[in-house]
């Protein structure tokens, strides 16, 4: 436990992103949770999701450039703008875990 200050528009964009594509993804009824840790006043947020895991092709470029909603499965340009996003508030975004049932995305100081 702790404190930190933390870009509140990064973070409500990131969780935005992640609950949009989760449910696009899954459905509504799709399992998701959000965690929010701070330590020595570093915050990292992990969106876990029990859903497909991200293609591999996709993953590769998911953060780094566009992808099509088609071929990302509603993953579209939203991830690569919070990324971006990310990057000029000194933050990094990464697919923790991507396996089936559990796909996490982090948001963390870069």
């Amino acid at each position: 436990a702790g404190e930190a200050k933390v870009p509140a528009d990064l973070f409500d964009a990131f969780l935005e992103n992640c609950l949009d594509n989760a449910r696009r993804r899954g459905g509504a009824s799709i399992g998701m949770k959000a965690a929010l840790s701070v330590a020595g006043g570093v915050a990292v947020l992990r969106f876990e999701n029990a859903g497909e895991p991200v293609p591999a092709a996709v993953a590769r470029t998911l953060f780094s450039e566009p992808v099509p909603a088609e071929k990302g499965g509603g993953l579209g340009i939203g991830l690569y703008q919070v990324a971006r996003l990310a990057a000029q508030s000194g933050y990094a975004i990464d697919l923790e875990a991507n396996e089936p049932g559990r796909v996490v995305f982090r948001l963390q100081p870069a």
